[in-house]
């Protein structure tokens, strides 16, 4: 079954460092050789552009982030599926007691509303069902 994959920052963040859960990820779902094109949360990239700032990227690195992002397709936040989705979530994380990070609300919204399966290495967005959005957990630690 082909998946419209979205990519939380921690997939992208593996993808730029390389190394085994880079080639793991390329190896199970071919997400730099296929013919489509995963999705990125614009909020994604805020945080990758604020981790290379503060973590002072040199220009090699940077310029595999602009690399990495000219990849995909980058989904903002100015949908109303996507604002639904957010509310949607934020009621449903409350009602459950969870808590998330807005960041993490808005990359579940947009997954959500473009029908995307979430690849994380981030165990937070377990607190969903599949009912509210699909996503996988990959243990980056796991050798396969």
């Amino acid at each position: 079954m082909k998946h419209t994959y979205l990519l939380d920052t921690n997939i992208v963040m593996a993808i730029l460092r390389g190394g085994a859960l880079a080639e793991r990820l390329e190896a199970q779902y071919h997400l730099r050789t296929a013919t489509f094109r995963p999705y990125i949360c614009v909020v994604s990239l805020g945080e990758l552009y604020s981790m290379a700032l503060r973590n002072r990227w040199g220009a090699q690195k940077q310029a595999a982030l602009r690399t990495i992002e000219q990849e995909l397709v980058v989904i903002d936040l100015h949908h109303n599926d996507v604002l639904n989705a957010y509310a949607a979530l934020q009621h449903a994380a409350q009602q459950m007691g969870a808590t998330l990070s807005q960041n993490d609300l808005w990359i579940a919204a947009t997954t959500s509303a473009f029908n995307a399966h979430l690849l994380t290495t981030d165990k937070d967005f377990c607190t969903f069902s599949p009912s509210h959005f699909h996503y996988t957990w990959i243990d980056p630690k796991s050798p396969s």
